[in-house]
């Protein structure tokens, strides 16, 4: 595996932020495993990189990556995070291995649009982890590149401690997610997200609207391709007789969400 980790050092993360992000990295980076090929890219307005190209995790390597990220600093000026992905995508893919980006940011960029398509573009090779950090980060765009990629996304809100949560970023990066998923109702309905992204052991909420509201749907089957070969789950469906309950409204900001991200 080849695991790039990418901090945003722009003047919007001073403070908590920056110091919050360092110690989460720092604790990331202690955890690859021998062998493993990685490196380190801090941005702002422009953009530096441990390594010319990532090289393998060992005893000299780890120190040269937390004295790196040691000085990072929130003093790289503006949050221009499309020169830094262009530049890890650019690099050669090592035959056989798999990268993971984990980025951590508060997603004050302007062109979103942009990123998002750069990393559906490269999502058969790279999965983007993403962390929207600081009082106010940009939801929108922390979750929709990780989803655009086929990676998960992780808020952290100020003042909450930041490393369970990359803890539990770093743990789907390394397990890897579904892939080929396929999801049976055994009725016609629109579904959404339309593409949902799964990892094991991981909660994933589905919506769907029945074209027929009569019908009745008794389970789901959910099937797809893990690192352990093939796999396949029943889900049973449940209904519920409480009033109220904001499923429709539920539905439709996860089709919106879809239609604003070119689903």
């Amino acid at each position: 595996r080849e695991m790039i980790f990418v901090l945003d050092c722009s003047g919007s993360m001073g403070g908590e932020s920056i110091a919050e992000a360092k110690k989460a990295l720092k604790i990331a980076v202690k955890a690859l495993k021998p062998g493993m090929l990685f490196n380190i890219y801090l941005f702002g307005s422009t953009f530096k990189n441990l390594y010319p190209e990532s090289r393998t995790c060992g005893e000299k390597t780890l120190r040269e990556a937390l004295k790196y990220l040691n000085q990072a600093a929130a003093d790289m000026g503006g949050t221009e995070i499309l020169a830094p992905l262009r530049n890890i995508y650019g690099d050669k893919l090592f035959q056989d291995i798999h990268r993971d980006i984990i980025l951590i940011t508060d997603g004050e960029v302007g062109n979103e649009s942009d990123v998002m398509s750069l990393v559906k573009r490269h999502a058969g090779h790279t999965k983007v982890y993403t962390v929207g950090i600081g009082s106010g980060p940009n939801e929108f765009f922390v979750k929709g590149v990780a989803r655009a990629s086929g990676g998960v996304s992780e808020m952290v809100a100020p003042m909450e401690k930041i490393e369970p949560k990359i803890g539990r970023l770093f743990r789907n990066a390394l397990a890897g997610m579904i892939e080929d998923l396929r999801i049976s109702w055994d009725a016609e309905m629109s579904q959404a997200p339309e593409a949902p992204v799964l990892f094991i052991g991981q909660p994933c909420s589905l919506f769907a609207r029945l074209k027929d509201a009569t019908r009745e749907v008794g389970s789901v089957k959910i099937s797809g391709r893990t690192l352990t070969g093939a796999k396949e789950w029943i889900v049973d469906i449940k209904p519920v007789t409480e009033n109220g309950l904001p499923v429709s409204k539920l539905w439709a900001k996860a089709r919106i969400r879809d239609l604003e991200e070119g689903q």
